[in-house]
Formats: structure tokens, sequence, C-alpha cells
């Protein structure tokens, strides 16, 4: 178990229970947000807490989970997944993961994208999906990944200065004003490094 690594469940498509059972290993907490309680109930997973407005859980649901706070938020401002991210920030977590955020409504997908572009604390965070994960790229860093990893670098806003060193198809200080779009490239070098003058990329890990 890492240390006070956060599990963020939400209501959309969760992840193959293989997955799942890997990042609730490596979790320190399980965070449902509202309708993920009942991901969490046909996964077998009982979580620490419950937060959202509780309007798309199944109350039954409800019932069968006996050492799980329950957190009502009425506040429409912020979304259900907002209101776990809140959550997972005020218990100084040191790494949250996100899953169950994309599939289903497009627009929820969407929204939960921009939490990501848009998350400015010191914590990391990650979205987990069936396929890969996506995380935010500012600067630099290097990834020890095995030769032939797929990996995608996406931005929907300008981003300047892209270098790739040890990808398949690799860049030099390269500009793109209308956004990046990375698709599919490939591991060849471990270390391989991206550096990025400008702008966020995300960027998008297959898994093994």
């Amino acid at each position: 178990m890492s240390s006070n690594t956060i599990l963020i469940i939400a209501n959309g498509e969760a992840p193959p229970k293989k997955i799942l059972n890997r990042l609730t290993e490596s979790a320190s907490c399980i965070i449902a947000a509202d309708g993920g309680c009942n991901a969490c109930a046909q996964n077998g997973l009982e979580p620490d807490y419950a937060i959202g407005d509780l309007d798309s859980m199944d109350p039954e649901t409800c019932q069968r989970f006996k050492a799980t706070e329950f957190i009502h938020v009425g506040d429409q401002e912020t979304t259900d997944v907002q209101k776990a991210l809140n959550l997972a920030r005020d218990m100084q977590a040191n790494r949250i993961v996100l899953t169950g955020v994309t599939g289903l409504r497009s627009d929820h997908m969407l929204g939960n994208m921009l939490l990501l572009q848009n998350w400015r604390h010191e914590t990391p965070l990650e979205i987990v999906d069936a396929f890969g994960s996506f995380s935010i790229v500012i600067n630099e860093t290097d990834l020890h990944l095995p030769v032939g990893r797929l990996v995608s670098l996406l931005s929907f806003t300008p981003a300047f200065g892209i270098t790739l060193t040890g990808f398949k198809y690799p860049l030099q200080n390269a500009d793109f004003p209308d956004g990046f779009p990375g698709i599919s490239n490939e591991i060849s070098a471990d270390p391989a490094r991206i550096q990025l003058r400008e702008g966020k990329l995300f960027m998008y890990v297959s898994h093994e």
C-alpha cells in the first residue's frame, strides 16, 4: 500500500476488475463520487467515503455500506468529482487517482478532462481507464517505460517548444499554436524525455 494514495471512483465507465483491483490495492483510501458507489458495489468494494449530492446512488447500496462515511454536499456549482477532489486534497493526499470518469456521457468525460488540465495543486493527479492513464505534462518529464509502449501527447491549447527524445517519432523545439495531435507515439529508449517550453500536454500512457 502506498503512502496516502487516494483513489476516487466516479459514475462513468469503470475499468476491468483486474485494473480496478490493482488501483485499490495501491490506495490507502477510496472515495466514491456519488454514483461511483454503484460501481463500488458491483465490484465488491466498500469505499471509505461517499461524497456528492447523493442523488445518483442506489439507496440499497447505501444500506449495504456499513463502514462508509457519507458526506452530503449540495453545492450545485461543483460536480461530484470536484467535491471528491476537494476532499482528497483536504486529506493531504500525496497522489490522487481518478477512475470511472471516462466513457458513458461525453459531456461528463470532457468536464473531467478539464479538471485534469486545470489542476493547480502540487498533488499529482492521474486518470485511469480500461486502456491507459492520463496525466498532465508541464515543462519537462522523463519516462521510464518499456520500448514499444504507446504514449499519446495531446493539447487542445497552444503548445510551444515541444522536444521529444527517446520516441519513435521525435521532435525538436516544435511549436503548435493550434494544439498538438500527437496520437500513438512509441517509446524507443529508456528514459524517454518530454520537454515543453510553454503550455500543457495531456499524456496518455497505455497499459502493458
